[in-house]
């Protein structure tokens, strides 16, 4: 248990290493000049947002072993759920995730809301559906209230970094 606090504190402390969506504009394409990659998540680096608590999701990217994977050149698109959307799993399913010997089913439960490729919400507004790493279709849609993805709403959209893109969701994007 002190383990898990520990890396809790440590993951608060450093999850927001990406740049403000409302940084200056990168004059060759038009889209926000990227900050530090999604490694800065770890390194605590750049500008600090302040994000819905997503704590939880990066404690089981951390847990999982894919923080390398994310510390690579990417391009990735990351929709991860904030702490109260993992809260809201059944508690026994997101306790037997972070136990030791289930590390492959929390690597699928994670990779589950890792895209390759970077999408801006305006490129996933032009989109239906998107492929997930497991060959799954998320579909996208929107409404008066916003964007989702499957059944997850984007409460947090477009935080840039240099590898790719993190958007803020409200549910667990489950297989």
């Amino acid at each position: 248990m002190k383990y898990v606090m520990a890396i809790l504190v440590i993951l608060a402390l450093v999850a927001a290493g990406c740049r403000n969506p409302n940084m200056p504009m990168d004059a060759a394409n038009q889209r926000p000049a990227p900050a530090d990659d999604v490694k800065g998540m770890y390194a605590g680096a750049g500008e600090q947002v302040q994000p819905a608590p997503v704590k939880l999701f990066f404690l089981a990217v951390q847990t999982c072993g894919m923080r390398d994977v994310l510390q690579s050149p990417g391009p990735y698109t990351i929709f991860a759920p904030t702490d109260s959307a993992l809260a809201n799993m059944p508690r026994q399913q997101l306790e037997s995730l972070m136990e030791p010997q289930n590390r492959d089913k929390l690597q699928e439960f994670v990779a589950g809301h890792i895209f390759s490729g970077s999408y801006l919400s305006s490129d996933l507004a032009a989109l239906k559906n998107l492929q997930t790493r497991d060959g799954r279709r998320l579909a996208i849609s929107t409404d008066a209230r916003g964007m989702r993805i499957g059944n997850a709403r984007i409460i947090e959209a477009d935080i840039i970094c240099s590898n790719g893109v993190i958007h803020i969701v409200d549910s667990v994007l489950m297989p």
